[in-house]
């Protein structure tokens, strides 16, 4: 009689910092003079003046941008299985009211941090803008691993023993493990962006991220087991399950929207 819970959880977080050079700007940016238009607001050209505040003039213009820097991204992982069982078989090699506890463990952790190179691209048409990105980050991810299992066995009328060792965390792969791998991590995004007034502008944009080989808790589960070393046994045979790091590939859908202020 028994009953197994199993707990998964991940986060994924980034930080970074860029610099932005701007390679290309279209000279006029507005196809009308100042004197008539009311609304330049979104274009880098030194004709509009910043009184221009009616949504009038047909403003367009293009601007491409470089950026680079330096970027960080981290992604955890974490996978927990926790079994109860209590011996209810009269008769048996276990005395009837044993209780049972296994805890199986998986984490992993991804921690990268390189250089970051791409492209901006900006179209303005009056009141309206669109923002394209195209980047990718270079540089070294650290993948760690952590196996853990203990089992704890209380018999009726004594104390509670605790054991290393569970299911599938046992101890021919329980334990701590890491390597380093160079990576690419690309990432592209499309924004929307539309002027309330001079100063303020809304907008709304999506992103997609895509980062191969990183290290997930469920990936490194051996599902082969010899049962020779379940607790409180030990192992007779092979040496499974084993550890082998493994890598899967991981992608990111975002989207942003928001406000944003001039001045």
């Amino acid at each position: 009689l028994g009953d197994i819970s199993i707990r998964a959880s991940d986060e994924f977080e980034s930080a970074g910092v860029w610099v932005r050079k701007n390679l290309y700007c279209c000279p006029p940016c507005c196809e009308c003079s100042c004197c008539e238009c009311d609304d330049c607001s979104g274009c880098d050209c030194d004709c509009c003046e910043e009184t221009c505040c009616a949504p009038t003039c047909d403003c367009r213009c293009f601007c491409l941008d470089l950026i680079g820097g330096y970027r960080y991204y981290g992604l955890g992982d974490r996978l927990t299985i926790v079994e109860h069982e209590v011996s209810t078989q009269q008769g048996g090699q276990v005395q009837v009211g044993t209780a049972f506890t296994l805890n199986d463990g998986f984490r992993t952790t991804n921690d990268f941090h390189g250089g970051e190179l791409g492209l901006m691209a900006q179209i303005y048409r009056g009141r309206w803008s669109l923002e394209l990105l195209a980047k990718m980050a270079l540089g070294n991810n650290r993948q760690t691993a952590t196996v853990a299992g203990s089992t704890e066995i209380t018999v009726p009328g004594q104390a509670t023993v605790n054991y290393d060792g569970a299911l599938l965390a046992l101890p021919t792969n329980i334990g701590h493990y890491w390597r380093n791998d160079f990576v690419v991590i690309p990432q592209f995004g499309v924004e929307i962006g539309y002027d309330l007034t001079c100063r303020l502008r809304a907008h709304l944009g999506y992103n997609f991220l895509y980062w191969a080989n990183v290290a997930r808790a469920g990936d490194q589960i051996d599902r082969v087991i010899n049962p020779s070393q379940i607790p409180p046994g030990e192992l007779e045979g092979p040496a499974r399950p084993a550890f082998a790091l493994t890598g899967s590939d991981f992608w990111a859908h975002g989207i942003n929207a928001g406000l944003e202020f001039r001045y």
